[in-house]
């Protein structure tokens, strides 16, 4: 557990037998060329890792994951690993086109969103698909499961304010999702 606490991301960070609780801290990732990745894996019956974002109970203070002044924050959820967001930001995915979504739950993965909990993603608009009629397709989505599982009970799927509506909050192929009180703001698709 990492209490009130600023945490600089400066390597690749693999959870794979492992979990963290961030509670009311910031884990900042540091930008760099390639950008640092956090991966959360683990073995069915085996290992179940898990980063988890809390509000710090003495001061109220919510946890974040963010970049350091760049869309920096590169996750993939896979195997009996798990995402936990009750509480807190996660703001400055990393945009690219060789990831299927922004921040990517698969294999068995879990995404947890509760409360007032935010996963922020930046104008994807660089990823459109132009159409053979000329048409503008944005479909790049900020939220990607892709035989995993997505578990909300509460929280928003958004992009940065004053971006244009692009993307897809949430896309689930093959994949457990339970959503409730789910708020999906400024997408192309909710």
């Amino acid at each position: 557990v990492f209490k009130g606490k600023d945490l600089t991301l400066a390597a690749n960070l693999i959870l794979d037998g492992c979990s963290i609780a961030l509670e009311g801290s910031n884990l900042i990732v540091r930008a760099s060329n390639p950008v640092y990745s956090i991966v959360i894996v683990g073995v069915t019956g085996v290992s179940s890792p898990s980063l988890t974002l809390l509000r710090d109970i003495d001061t109220t203070k919510q946890s974040t994951i963010k970049g350091d002044n760049a869309k920096s924050v590169d996750i993939t959820v896979q195997t009996a690993g798990t995402l936990d967001i009750q509480a807190g930001k996660i703001s400055d995915l990393w945009i690219s086109g060789t990831k299927s979504g922004l921040l990517v739950v698969k294999d068995g993965g879990t995404l947890k969103m509760a409360g007032t909990s935010i996963i922020e993603a930046s104008d994807v608009s660089g990823l459109a698909i132009d159409t053979p009629g000329g048409e503008r397709i944005y479909t790049h989505p900020i939220v990607k499961s892709e035989t995993g599982n997505v578990m909300i009970e509460g929280g928003t799927i958004q992009h940065l304010v004053g971006s244009p509506k692009t993307g897809i909050g949430l896309h689930a192929l093959n994949s457990n999702v339970v959503a409730n009180s789910l708020t999906i703001v400024g997408t192309y698709i909710g």
